[in-house]
């Protein structure tokens, strides 16, 4: 794998093209990543279990590293498309942001909010809250501080929206990132990339060493005028062979000290297994109905969490599943149910309401 001087504007398309692909499936993937793990329904715990190993096995492997990648390249293609425009003033790119982040980002926060609150005063739905946390009702302004920008390190209200915050606050800090990767360039992503690599970083709400890192390594690609596509099958073939055997290491070594560093080389390969993969298959025209279903990313991105925890508590307070069959059905199901309602409500939404539809996605 390689990065090629762009000599034309047929790489720049092709990867606007594979950009708009790979929207829908990383958000699957994060999906994913939301459907791992224990359940609290009542004070009981549910969900993971050493009773169903295969069930277990299977989860980890999806949710904790195929689905790893998803937020380092989301990371990285913002840094790509930020840049990208060369001639649009910082001001520009900051407004842009406030109406495609930042004000998606306080309705869906806010939107919760009031859900969970409404949730948690109806007797026969408040069982499906754990009860670990406060109750809205109960907040004091610094709780509510907490659920909008999560001051204490956890995540906002609307748990996936981590992201989001931290891609703001990335974005603010952009000029600077422009001024060392112009001035010292490879030298810059290099020491980025070793301190992620490293994990060595004070950890700050909204600034994390992930996000640092990857909207640099995009933001480099378009500040150099370089293009991160790979053209020459024996690369390609390479890293499909390559990125099976890190997830197969990162998988039997998860329990030692030293997983952390496998699992984080199987990022980079994953990153680049996946590119390649959409590279080959948007060249050959594969994916018309996958690119136009993307349209629906976003909406699926706000809404698949809480909802999916939701759906998930109410399935197994309803099921009780006990076996290894039915807690591997239960973890496909949900996201697949969830997913479906939310493209045919974008589809409503786009057909009868198009602009409250642009306004809760930010215009995507």
């Amino acid at each position: 794998f390689f990065f090629l001087n762009r000599k034309n504007m047929s790489a720049e398309k092709l990867e606007l093209k594979i950009i708009s692909f790979l929207r829908l499936p990383l958000i699957i993937f994060i999906f994913f990543t939301h459907a791992y793990g224990e359940l609290t329904i009542n004070g009981e715990t549910v969900g993971i279990s050493n009773q169903f190993p295969i069930n277990d096995s299977i989860q980890y492997l999806i949710s904790r590293i195929l689905t790893s990648v998803c937020v380092p390249c989301f990371f990285l293609i913002s840094g790509y498309l930020f840049f990208l425009k060369k001639q649009n003033s910082y001001n520009n790119k900051i407004k842009k942001r406030v109406r495609s982040l930042l004000i998606p980002y306080l309705f869906w926060n806010t939107l919760i909010l009031v859900l969970f609150y409404t949730a948690q005063i109806i007797p026969s739905v408040s069982t499906l809250f754990s009860g670990e946390h406060k109750l809205i009702k109960d907040y004091s302004f610094y709780d509510f501080l907490c659920a909008f920008w999560a001051l204490e390190g956890s995540d906002p209200i609307v748990g996936q929206f981590w992201f989001l915050r931290d891609l703001m606050v990335i974005a603010v800090l952009s000029p600077i990132i422009k001024i060392i990767i112009t001035s010292i360039k490879n030298w810059g992503i290099i020491i980025l990339g070793i301190l992620w690599y490293l994990g060595f970083w004070i950890k700050t709400p909204g600034f994390s060493i992930t996000s640092l890192f990857f909207f640099s390594l995009g933001a480099y690609f378009s500040l150099e005028n370089k293009s991160f596509l790979h053209y020459q099958f024996q690369h390609i073939r390479f890293s499909y062979l390559i990125y099976p055997i890190l997830v197969l290491s990162d998988f039997v070594t998860k329990s030692y000290i030293y997983n952390i560093y496998i699992h984080k080389l199987g990022i980079i390969a994953g990153i680049i297994f996946f590119i390649n993969i959409t590279t080959c298959l948007v060249k050959k025209n594969k994916l018309q109905i996958i690119t136009k279903l993307s349209n629906a990313s976003f909406l699926i991105y706000a809404m698949h969490e809480p909802l999916q925890r939701l759906l998930r508590k109410t399935l197994f307070k309803v099921i009780e599943p006990n076996s290894e069959i039915e807690l591997i059905t239960l973890y496909f199901t949900s996201p697949i149910v969830i997913i479906i309602l939310i493209i045919m409500l974008h589809s409503i939404l786009h057909k009868h309401c198009p602009a409250t539809l642009k306004f809760i996605t930010g215009g995507r």
